[in-house]
């Protein structure tokens, strides 16, 4: 149960209620790292999930059957440069 302490911490403790916005590691308020705060990053990662996402679904519906994360990201790899994955 010690994995979950700080989530279970920060969804129940009174002192929680109405905070939003931090970060909690061991029970207690931390910084997040630049790149954690890194807005670009962000929104390229959001990007970029998204592209699986949707890949992933069109791929696992199609009549080829289930494909693997490998033989997804070679189809991605030839169908979008990273450039247009990564904007």
């Amino acid at each position: 149960m010690q994995a979950a302490a700080t989530v279970c911490y920060v969804a129940t403790h009174p002192k929680m209620e109405g905070l939003t916005g931090k970060y909690f590691v061991d029970c207690s308020e931390a910084k997040c790292s630049a790149l954690a705060n890194d807005e670009a990053q962000a929104h390229q990662l959001w990007n970029f999930s998204e592209h699986l996402t949707s890949m992933q679904t069109n791929y696992m519906c199609s009549s080829f059957g289930t494909m693997s994360f490998g033989s997804m990201m070679k189809v991605a790899s030839h169908t979008k440069s990273s450039s247009d994955l990564c904007r």
